[in-house]
């Protein structure tokens, strides 16, 4: 009896441990990208009831919220229910899921996410095990985390500075300010910079590539991310494109907005949307630098033009990109349906301070994109860094095509020597593979057909004619490399 009376005991505070009160639960939004109604969220026994910060620009939603990211300290031992109203986000929650963090690094999804009632309530099934956790609607990327990237990436030989920056790679500094909770928000830098190779004479194709246009649609710049890491590898698309394009980039057009939690403003204009004034950016400071900065870095004339952004649901339609109907068959549109076909399209002439749509007059863009990606349930950092790789593959389909190539040169160096047999040895055998590979007949794998290819133009250099018979010791030399590779 006594035994059983002790097992009892044991039950119940290991039922107490788990359902105890949160009152304890301090809530914050003061950190890069926070964004929640502190002063209004309350926490009643095991509930956190959280109110969303509204920020839209527009006076017949100013009753709604959407972007969500705040920080619950003294939660270790804890397992809290968080609840927000439903109907006060603009969209539909009832297929979404929350994330949360104890390093800001690693998100994962809550165990529980469900709409009842009116409200939306997530929660976990076992108690947080560290002191912080960081909850968010989708996965953050705060400000400081294109400070970090910048830096990475600026060691890389393929990245260099543009004509409106310096060896920093910073084009200018935003304004600062006060946001309408009094937080004071301080001047950040605006980056800028080129991806090309520095080595390559040909003639190259303007591409232009901004994000963070819209504060918190943050699963656009996850997006651009990967689309970057991806022009500054070792793929034969990255080594191609870097030789036949010059990449503008500007990661992070409204950093501002971003640090103070906005969803579509920045602090300068609070009440008006960051994407409707490139046209006339009187009054936007930070917008005026940037787009000064890509008239004068790209000469006011570019051939593509992507403005990475993120979606909100509903998660029943999937991500998609904003164009105009010209390019809606376009070279790029059609490769990038083959490698990513659950993208759609959305056929949209947009309103003239669109950066798309500026851009199309205002930097000459001759073609002009808004790719949105989601937060769909299963899409976290490493699915939309590969959509965004699959934008650079594609641009690589659309563009090659033009190239003037010297059949058997694959490192396109407009001669056809060592270095592109050694590119088809490294390649021997591969399927799906591209010129760059050594698939000179373009048949997708690489093999005989193609050494021969490249033997029948040993020696050709551009603008000259081709050594129809190579010397019997280039040819030995050739298969060599093609060969013994094999053999190890």
């Amino acid at each position: 009896m006594r035994a059983l009376r002790f097992a009892s005991c044991l039950a119940l505070l290991a039922l107490a441990a788990v359902v105890q009160p949160s009152e304890a639960i301090v809530l914050s939004q003061d950190f890069d990208s926070g964004s929640l109604n502190v002063a209004a969220s309350t926490i009643s026994g095991n509930t956190v009831n959280l109110v969303g910060r509204k920020t839209w620009t527009q006076s017949g939603y100013s009753s709604y919220y959407r972007w969500v990211h705040f920080k619950a300290s003294d939660v270790a031992g804890l397992q809290p229910q968080f609840k927000i109203s439903s109907t006060q986000f603009l969209g539909n929650l009832s297929d979404h899921r929350y994330l949360y963090s104890y390093d800001q690094l690693q998100w994962n999804y809550f165990d529980q996410c469900y709409v009842s009632g009116s409200y939306y309530y997530f929660r976990n099934n076992q108690a947080f095990t560290g002191n912080e956790i960081y909850v968010a609607y989708s996965a953050p990327y705060p400000f400081k985390r294109t400070v970090r990237h910048v830096a990475s990436v600026a060691a890389s030989p393929f990245v260099c500075p543009t004509a409106s920056g310096g060896g920093d790679l910073i084009i200018g500094c935003t304004s600062g300010g006060t946001d309408e909770l009094g937080r004071s928000i301080a001047p950040n830098d605006l980056y800028g910079f080129k991806i090309t190779d520095p080595s390559s004479s040909h003639a190259k194709v303007k591409i232009l590539l901004a994000g963070g246009n819209h504060s918190c649609e943050t699963p656009g710049n996850h997006a651009l991310e990967g689309m970057i890491d991806f022009l500054l590898g070792d793929s034969p698309e990255a080594v191609g494109l870097r030789r036949r394009a010059d990449f503008y980039v500007y990661p992070q057009v409204n950093p501002d907005g971003r640090v103070a939690g906005y969803y579509r403003s920045s602090v300068e204009n609070p009440d008006k949307d960051y994407n409707r004034y490139w046209d006339n950016p009187t009054g936007f400071t930070d917008m005026s630098t940037v787009r000064n900065a890509m008239i004068l870095d790209t000469g006011g004339d570019v051939d593509y033009l992507f403005d990475f952004h993120g979606m909100f649901g509903p998660w029943s339609r999937p991500p998609y990109f904003e164009t105009r109907s010209s390019d809606a068959n376009s070279a790029f549109a059609l490769a990038l349906a083959e490698l990513e076909p659950g993208i759609e399209q959305s056929i949209s002439s947009g309103t003239p301070g669109m950066l798309r749509i500026w851009g199309l007059t205002g930097l000459h863009a001759e073609h002009s994109f808004t790719p949105e990606f989601g937060c769909h349930p299963g899409t976290l950092e490493a699915r939309l860094d590969e959509m965004g790789e699959n934008y650079a593959r594609a641009l690589y389909r659309a563009i090659a095509p033009y190239w003037n190539w010297i059949p058997g040169d694959a490192t396109g160096d407009n001669r056809v020597n060592e270095a592109d047999a050694a590119v088809l040895a490294a390649n021997w055998g591969q399927g799906g593979a591209n010129w760059e590979m050594g698939d000179f007949n373009e048949d997708g794998l690489i093999g005989a057909a193609d050494a021969s290819i490249l033997a029948a133009n040993w020696g050709a250099i551009a603008e000259t004619s081709p050594v129809a018979e190579p010397t019997a010791i280039a040819l030995l030399a050739t298969l060599a490399i093609i060969v013994f590779p094999r053999r190890r």
